[in-house]
This record gives structure tokens, sequence and C-alpha cells, in this order.
């Protein structure tokens, strides 16, 4: 094989790996954005989130589903009441 054309494939196939990479969305919910508990789990679910990406390669992403305050008003009821 010429060696020429041997390069021309191998940025074929590595261009191609780079297009690759996975992306996993995880997402997270909490009770409210201002307690500090949640804001830890936040925290720690995207410093994870980075973790294991750089370890295997990939893009983990999380999304953050939370209202700003707490609303006991629109609390779903426990069918046990």
């Amino acid at each position: 094989m010429n060696s020429k054309l041997f390069l021309i494939i191998v940025a074929a196939v590595l261009s191609q790996a780079a297009f690759a990479q996975k992306t996993y969305t995880l997402g997270m919910i909490a009770k409210s954005q201002g307690n500090p508990f949640f804001e830890a789990a936040h925290a720690g679910a995207n410093d994870a989130a980075r973790d294991l990406g750089a370890k295997h390669g990939i893009t983990v992403k999380i999304d953050w589903r939370t209202p700003n305050e707490e609303d006991a008003q629109n609390k779903p009821k426990c069918s046990n009441n």
C-alpha cells in the first residue's frame, strides 16, 4: 500500500473517531435550588460527570430540572393519605 493512501485512510479513521464521541445526559430533579443539600448534590453530580467523562472518553451532562423555590401547595399527595 502506498504511504500517501495509508495516511489518508488513517486520517479518515481518526476523524470518524472524533465525531463518534458518545454523550450521555442524566436528569437530576431536586426539591429546590436554594436548599444547601441539593446544591451540594448538584455540585457532586457535576464533579462525577466530569470525572467519568475524562476516565472513559465520553461526555456526561447533568440536566438540572429543579424549581427555584419550594412550593408546599403543589406537593404531590401520597396514595396512603
